[in-house]
């Protein structure tokens, strides 16, 4: 955490103001009632500021060099803070390994899947050559029944011959 002087913080707020006081001042013609709000505003606060400073200028007799010192409620902000980044960097582990899981996972899942696949298109060429095998036997059979049908024929009217 960085330590600001509270000079610079009295400037940055100086410098605010200032700005408002010139978009402030530069409105030009009649000003509406926000514009009156943002206007008595901005002269309230400078006012305040004003007050403070020639109120207890006696206090500050120059601008101090030294550093805002931590106070116990700082110390705690930090160790806050350093948990809050203890606790980011275990929620991006935490991603990381879950992404790696899931990559694991759907690797996993495409190498069964291709096993699942090898073993489908090993199981469908095991079916076709039976299927074919069958096939072939039948018309094995086929051709066997018609050979021996036209043999029957053909001895069948030969025997038909030999009888007459």
């Amino acid at each position: 955490m960085k330590r600001l002087r509270w000079m610079d913080t009295f400037l940055a707020l100086l410098s605010g103001l200032e700005y408002a006081y010139r978009t402030a001042t530069d409105i030009e013609g009649p000003a509406n009632e926000e514009e009156k709000k943002m206007i008595k505003n901005v002269n309230d606060n400078l006012k305040i500021i004003r007050e403070v400073i020639f109120n207890h200028a006696d206090d500050v007799k120059q601008q101090s060099e030294e550093v805002y010192e931590e106070s116990e409620l700082d110390k705690l902000h930090n160790d806050a803070e350093r948990a809050y980044l203890k606790y980011g960097e275990a929620v991006k582990q935490s991603e990381i390994i879950r992404e790696q899981e899931n990559a694991a996972e759907k690797e996993a899942r495409k190498s069964s899947t291709r096993r699942s696949k090898s073993a489908l298109k090993a199981a469908r060429s095991a079916l076709r050559a039976s299927l074919a095998a069958e096939i072939a036997e039948e018309e094995e059979r086929e051709r066997t029944a018609d050979e021996f049908a036209k043999r029957a024929r053909r001895e069948g009217l030969m025997w038909l011959h030999w009888k007459v």
